[in-house]
């Protein structure tokens, strides 16, 4: 099954889970527990993601039109091996992050987004130091 059509199923269904894609250089908003951005790109373009600021919140960027790859910086590193980069280049492409508590050396916690999925998005270093 493609992803481009469980987002469209998802977001036929009723549930507002759908965050407007902020355009190029743009920062998405995150303002809902789980949300789901269709990310659209008419050249080559950025975007920008903010650390979360609670825990257990999903998010999931899909690529569904592709004008030129689009990457993404993650204010927080997203994996154990400090990566904040994400690169779309194709569509159907998507990851799924989840906000979770990190503790930091001064013995506090902050929040951070950690890879629950991902199809064919560069970037996440996963299952042992392999790039999926």
């Amino acid at each position: 099954m493609n992803p481009a059509n469980i987002l469209r199923r998802m977001v036929e269904g009723g549930v507002d889970w759908l965050i407007p894609d902020p355009g190029a250089s743009g920062a998405i908003k995150v303002d809902r527990w789980h949300g789901i951005v269709p990310l659209v790109t008419a050249a080559a373009e950025t975007r920008t993601l903010a650390a979360p600021t609670k825990p257990g919140l999903v998010l999931t960027l899909a690529f569904v039109t592709d004008g030129g790859d689009c990457v993404v910086t993650v204010a927080s590193a997203y994996d154990e091996a400090g990566g904040t980069t994400l690169t779309f280049a194709n569509v159907g492409e998507y990851i799924t992050l989840h906000s979770v508590p990190v503790l930091l050396s001064s013995g506090t916690f902050t929040y951070a987004w950690r890879v629950l999925s991902n199809d064919s998005v560069v970037g996440p270093s996963m299952f042992g130091g392999v790039t999926m």
